[in-house]
């Protein structure tokens, strides 16, 4: 779990710093959220309290779609 935490962050400070992407991003209305990273810690201290034995996991992952209508 830690791995993924650490290939999280990273991806996302590549992001921050090739500003262009998430500027790109926006411009078509996509956000990425920053809990994960804002609250890292946190993630980091609860991977430890539950996913401290070695063994495969699963991991869901999902992408939130927000259709607006105009009315």
């Amino acid at each position: 779990m830690d791995k993924i935490i650490d290939l999280h962050l990273s991806f996302m400070e590549q992001l921050v710093e090739e500003g262009i992407v998430l500027h790109v991003l926006e411009r078509v209305g996509i956000s990425i959220l920053s809990g994960f990273t804002d609250q890292s810690e946190l993630v980091q201290s609860y991977s430890q309290i539950f996913y401290f034995k070695p063994g495969q996991r699963i991991v869901l992952c999902g992408i939130n779609e927000l259709t607006w209508k105009v009315l």
